[in-house]
């Protein structure tokens, strides 16, 4: 499964806890993620785990932030509390940031 990367801001001094879809800043493309915690875009050959990529939003753009785990399971997390009833949705999230914990050493 591949959903649009669309999470807060994973900075943790970033004051944005709304979701966001994100895109690539080099091109616009929209950012995708897949079960297995990795990112890619929609229009550049650009595909890596989630930790190696940055991010900035419009509280801190042009400062690129590059998270930690916990910074992604807190942003996961709230995903994961916006995506409301969808228990699906809900499921995926959970088992992903597992996955991103478990495997981010590895990586």
């Amino acid at each position: 499964m591949k959903v649009k990367l669309d999470i807060p801001c994973p900075n943790p001094t970033c004051t944005d806890r709304t979701s966001k879809t994100w895109h690539h800043a080099s091109c616009g493309g929209a950012i995708w993620m897949d079960d297995e915690g990795f990112l890619e875009c929609e229009k550049k050959d650009a595909r890596y785990f989630i930790k190696h990529w940055s991010f900035a939003c419009s509280k801190h753009p042009g400062n690129y932030y590059q998270p930690n785990a916990t910074d992604l399971s807190y942003a996961l997390g709230l995903a994961v509390m916006a995506s409301g009833s969808n228990r699906d949705t809900m499921k995926w999230l959970v088992n992903l940031s597992a996955k991103i914990m478990n495997d981010w050493e590895r990586m």
